[in-house]
């Protein structure tokens, strides 16, 4: 869920990962959040339509970390299984 924090209201419900999220990243302009997941993806969401813009996959085991680089050009996620994906 995306929440605005005055007044305290639920701005989004982003439905779509398989598990637990335990991380999130917001994109510098705020248009975008990537999510990180025990389901093993990454997920990039559009905050206006909260739609799932791309499930990325590849990590072996969880992946615990995301964020998004200051121009918005790259993710780069980490996993239990101790691998870095940009």
């Amino acid at each position: 869920m995306i929440w605005e924090v005055q007044p305290s209201k639920c701005l989004a419900h982003l439905h779509g990962h398989n598990s637990d999220v335990l991380s999130v990243s917001f994109s510098s302009d705020g248009k975008y959040v990537a999510s990180a997941g025990l389901d093993k993806k990454v997920k990039i969401w559009d905050v206006q339509t909260s739609k799932c813009l791309a499930s990325l996959e590849g990590h072996k085991e969880g992946a615990i970390s995301v964020s998004i680089s200051g121009d918005g050009k790259y993710i780069a996620s980490r996993s239990i299984d101790k691998s870095v994906k940009i």
